[in-house]
C-alpha cells in the first residue's frame, strides 16, 4: 500500500500540474495540448515496456531501474525552463514512459503478496487506499514549498517564481 501511495505521489503532480506549469513558462494552449498528449503517449508505451521488461529482468529490478531513469529526467526537464519545445516533449515522453508507465507493474507485484483466495480483496484494498496518494501529491506539489519556508527551491524553477 505504501509503494502504491508513493507511486501516485510522484506521478500525479506531474500529470496534474503539468499544463499549468507549461502555460506558466509561456506555451500557448495548443502547444500545451500537444506536449501533454505526447507525454500521455509515453505513459501508454511505458505500460507495455514495463510488462516486458519486468518479465525479462524481474519486476523489482525493473521498477527500481525505471524510477531511477524517470527521476533523473526530472532535473533537465524543469531546469531548462521550457525554452526548447522538442526537448520538453522528449523529456516528458521518456519521464512518463519510465515513471508513470512502470506503475503498470504494481497490481501484479502487489497481488503476488496475497494468497489466491484473498488476492482480489487484498489487491483492491491496497491499490485503492494507496491511490489516495494521487489526491495528496498534486496538493503538496503545488503548496508545500511556500508555507514551510522552502522558498529557496523556487530559485531552480523557471519563469515567474512565487515570492515569500
Amino acid at each position: 500500500m505504501v509503494t502504491i501511495f508513493a507511486s501516485f505521489m510522484y506521478t500525479w503532480p506531474i500529470q496534474g500540474l503539468l499544463p499549468t506549469y507549461l502555460e506558466g513558462v509561456g506555451y500557448d494552449p495548443g502547444a500545451v495540448n500537444n506536449i501533454v498528449t505526447f507525454a500521455g503517449l509515453g505513459n501508454a508505451i511505458g505500460y507495455i515496456v514495463a510488462g516486458f521488461a519486468g518479465d525479462a529482468i524481474g519486476m523489482r529490478r525493473w521498477y527500481v531501474i525505471s524510477l531511477f531513469i524517470s527521476q533523473t529526467l526530472v532535473f533537465p526537464l524543469f531546469i531548462q525552463g521550457g525554452e526548447f519545445v522538442i526537448l520538453v516533449s522528449a523529456l516528458l515522453f521518456f519521464n512518463q514512459m519510465f515513471g508513470q508507465g512502470v506503475s503498470g507493474l504494481l497490481p501484479k507485484w502487489v497481488a503476488s503478496y496475497f494468497p489466491v483466495e484473498r488476492r482480489a480483496a487484498g489487491l483492491g484494498f491496497c491499490y485503492n487506499v494507496g491511490a489516495l496518494g494521487g489526491a495528496v501529491g498534486p496538493f503538496l506539489g503545488a503548496n508545500w514549498p511556500i508555507p514551510t519556508g522552502w522558498e529557496w527551491c523556487w530559485r531552480f524553477c523557471p519563469s515567474d517564481s512565487p515570492s515569500s
